[in-house]
Parts: C-alpha cells; sequence; structure tokens
C-alpha cells in the first residue's frame, strides 16, 4: 500500500519526538485515515517506518542502562535484574509503561549491586571476562 509524500513525512516528523504508540494517537486525533479509509494502527506506522526508512527515535537517557547492560557490566542473569526491577532495588522506567527497562544507576548503587553481587552465595558471575 502506497502512502502520500505529505503523509509519510508527517510520521517522519512526528517520529522525531514522539513513540510509535503516540504517533498512532495523534493520527487519529488528527482524522487523518490510512489508503483504505481505516483508522491507523501501530502496524501501520511500523510499515512506513520501515518501508521508508523512517529511525525510531530512542528515548533512553544517556546514562541509563538496559537489563541486558547492567546484567553483562556485572556477571550476573537478566533474571537478577529483573528481580531487582520487581523489588525496586534499582530504579528502572519503561516509556508510557511498555517496552525495555531503562536503569538509572549512581556510583554509589553500582558499587553496592557489585559488593552484593561478588559476596553473594546465590549470585554466580555468568561472565567470566567481567571484572567485579
Amino acid at each position: 500500500m502506497r502512502y502520500p509524500a505529505a503523509f509519510v513525512e508527517r510520521v517522519r516528523v512526528l517520529s522525531l519526538h514522539l513513540p510509535d504508540r503516540k504517533i498512532v494517537a495523534h493520527l487519529n486525533q488528527e482524522g487523518l485515515r490510512s489508503a483504505s479509509g481505516k483508522s491507523f494502527t501501530l502496524e501501520m506506522v511500523k510499515w512506513i517506518r520501515y518501508r521508508y526508512g523512517i529511525e525510531a527515535t530512542c528515548f533512553k537517557q544517556p546514562d541509563e542502562l538496559t537489563v541486558q547492560q547492567l546484567a553483562h557490566r556485572l556477571g550476573i542473569s537478566t533474571y537478577v535484574v529483573y528481580y531487582w526491577i520487581e523489588r525496586e532495588v534499582v530504579q528502572a522506567r519503561k516509556l508510557d509503561g511498555r517496552g525495555p527497562w531503562w536503569i538509572t544507576l549512581n556510583p554509589a548503587k553500582e558499587q553496592q549491586l557489585r559488593d552484593w553481587v561478588r559476596t553473594s552465595n546465590h549470585l554466580k558471575p555468568q561472565h567470566s571476562h567481567t571484572q567485579l
């Protein structure tokens, strides 16, 4: 399905500062319709971005870590990081309650976690090359 150039440009502009779900809501609020006259869906917006090479904006802050990055940094399983998130041991957020977790650590908290991993009988290092 083809989309008019003006519409593709609208998605391109909105993609600079909105996640896909908000782009969908924005387009539908504006009363715009797809080429077949339907309301926009998340799948449509993702297809338009894919088809026309429109990059999604990353809303992760430079000082935030993903679950995988923190697990790798501390040499632990991602399951441990998710456990810490559930119990609020680490500060983490999701954009609009969806998507990946982004974790913020200050140096003191990171050291506390490193000490915990080092002295724990339950947390076994996952990577032999990780420095603790």
